[in-house]
């Protein structure tokens, strides 16, 4: 990186030269490591790289795959479906990604879905709150954090966080900025969604006393926000 502090673009495609010649092995002490994780910003040249790497054996490394800021949700489903090779993916993030139900209802069939640890769905607007009712669906035996922030359910999220079951591994759910209201908290403090969860984030959301009575008196959360 040295020399390059002034120069942002150069130091970018420096640093995308360096990536490149990871993901194609030329380091072999380092690619392994490297390829175990995919974050990418930019729509375009984002999902090039992703449909490289997926067509790529090699990429039964990959650990984690973060996308995020209007991907284009049809291409990105079909991409991500089409590789044989995320067998041993643990968290999928696709953030504002304009990703509907049905694209998650189809990411749900894939058979290492089930096995996901963290499942970030940050600020998908397009989101309907049967989303729940596909994740209830699908089991998660292993999903450690659930990311549904800036999801607006609002008051349809209620009936669906009753009938929510307990994933014994679930320890953070991020529902922050969902519109959720009195009802709906009360519903999830009834359910057993809860049981496992210790941080829970429900900032920026409508409730009031009775909700947040509700959450106090009825769950053992460590962390509320």
């Amino acid at each position: 990186r040295g020399g390059l502090e002034n120069h942002p673009d150069e130091e970018r495609s420096v640093f995308g030269l360096f990536r490149e010649r990871l993901f194609q092995g030329e380091s072999q002490a380092i690619a392994p490591v490297f390829r175990s994780v995919y974050e990418y910003n930019d729509s375009a040249e984002g999902i090039q790289r992703l449909q490289r790497m997926l067509a790529n054996p090699d990429v039964e490394h990959l650990r984690v795959i973060t996308l995020s800021h209007y991907l284009d949700p049809e291409a990105l489903t079909e991409m991500i479906l089409g590789s044989d090779y995320l067998e041993q993916l643990e968290h999928l993030g696709l953030k504002v990604a304009h990703l509907r139900t049905h694209h998650v209802e189809e990411l749900a069939t894939a058979s290492w879905f089930g096995n996901l640890r963290t499942i970030d769905l940050y600020y998908n607007h397009h989101l309907d709150a049967s989303v729940f009712q596909t994740l209830w669906n699908i089991g998660l035996r292993q999903l450690e954090h659930l990311v549904l922030e800036g999801c607006e359910f609002g008051d349809e999220a209620t009936r669906y966080l009753s009938q929510a079951p307990h994933f014994t591994s679930l320890h953070k759910l991020n529902l922050r900025n969902t519109l959720l209201r009195d009802d709906a908290l009360v519903a999830l403090s009834d359910s057993e969604l809860l049981r496992s969860v210790q941080r829970l984030d429900l900032a920026d959301n409508s409730f009031g006393a009775v909700g947040l009575r509700a959450l106090m008196e009825r769950t053992h959360l460590t962390e509320l926000e």
